[in-house]
């Protein structure tokens, strides 16, 4: 199995990315580092990028044929939502439909 992890250079990306090679799943971690650290990829491989780029993801997903995707890249601080809301539903609602829609056209089974 081939899976894609979103976010997979922050805390809990990281930790589920480390899991899955361990289990002997293939992994690919895309980040864009605006949270997540290159150094917490470890195992598998580190794509830097952004999942919300509709021509870049919709290529990359059909180039490397992923089984599932697991995304992590959500914005998640409270605090920080209330002060840039704009940047949460930008990142956690647009973003995620672009995800989406690319992986359906890509024929990805699991989400």
């Amino acid at each position: 199995m081939k899976v894609l992890i979103t976010g997979g250079a922050g805390y809990i990306g990281s930790h589920c990315n480390r899991y899955f090679f361990e289990q002997g799943v293939e992994t690919i971690v895309l980040d864009d580092l605006s949270d997540g650290h290159p150094e917490a990829v470890i195992v598998g491989n580190f794509i830097q990028g952004d999942f919300g780029d509709k021509d870049f993801i919709q290529a990359f997903l059909a180039a490397e044929k992923f089984d599932a995707i697991v995304h992590f890249a959500a914005f998640a601080s409270v605090p920080d939502s209330v002060t840039r809301p704009q940047r949460y539903y930008d990142n956690n609602v647009t973003k995620m439909l672009t995800l989406l829609d690319a992986a359906v056209a890509a024929g990805i089974k699991y989400f």
